[in-house]
């Protein structure tokens, strides 16, 4: 499959649904292909037949090169806290019967101020040992240390054996710390520490996370996960392999 293959124009939202860190459609097009041949493919060895879980699903950038990546055994699941993104997917992604979206109605200070349930206690909707690969873009900078913890425990129970987790997210260690870029909505995290991260806004903490990266690697162990790679995005000022702002992380169940 070649990775610059068309897609309907139908699986593009609306500008005023572009939430997900892309200024335009054809942006958003550019996002979703990169992130599937870049990341999906050649490093979570995602195969067309593989059944995966997008964990923050949003307006579908990451599910739409899959309508054309996932043969007729492939599965796509996602689900995001966005109601109005989760509803414009589901209506739009109907001539795919392979791809399914579900809404999280969970509280976040930054996406949904309005709900009732943490994502500290919540329990994914899928059986146990059901997917090869499941991602997290861009999800991890809007978590804090206990829903890290727990969407970390409930990937482990729906990944397969064997299955991988990818998941983006802003590092800081004992090398990079203070080097940070303000690529981040144009603002630093450094005068905002809380336990094992660091925020953009004290008044609004899942506005944007950045994680020791040694309190991370310490948690996914405990979750069971095996660290099989991380790489380093420009946000750092490091080496960038990736051309990604973000840094990534991959993960095993072992």
């Amino acid at each position: 499959m070649h990775p610059l293959i068309e897609i309907s124009n139908d699986l593009v939202p609306p500008n005023n649904l572009l939430f997900d860190g892309s200024g335009s459609k054809e942006e958003f097009v550019t996002l979703g292909n990169g992130f599937l041949w870049n990341m999906l493919v050649a490093r979570a060895r995602l195969m067309p037949s593989h059944s995966v879980l997008d964990i923050g699903s949003g307006n579908g950038q990451k599910a739409r090169p899959l309508t054309t990546y996932l043969n007729g055994s492939g599965r796509y699941v996602g689900f995001d806290i966005v109601l109005e993104g989760v509803e414009w997917c589901k209506a739009n992604y109907k001539p795919f019967p392979n791809f399914h979206f579900d809404h999280a109605d969970l509280i976040s200070d930054w996406y949904n101020k309005s709900a009732g349930m943490s994502g500290v206690n919540y329990q994914f909707p899928y059986e146990a040992d059901q997917f090869h690969v499941a991602f997290m873009a861009s999800v991890v900078t809007h978590l804090l240390p206990a829903e890290l913890e727990n969407y970390l425990a409930q990937t482990f129970r729906v990944l397969k054996k064997g299955g991988c987790l990818l998941a983006t997210c802003y590092l800081v260690n004992d090398i990079n710390c203070g080097n940070h870029s303000a690529l981040v909505q144009g603002r630093t995290f450094s005068p905002y520490k809380l336990d094992s991260c660091w925020v953009l806004d004290i008044n609004s903490p899942s506005c944007g996370v950045a994680y020791d990266e040694f309190y991370l690697r310490r948690i996914c162990k405990r979750n069971g996960f095996v660290v099989s790679e991380i790489t380093f995005g420009t946000w750092s000022n490091g080496v960038d392999r990736l051309s990604a702002l973000q840094d990534s992380v991959l993960l095993v169940k072992g």
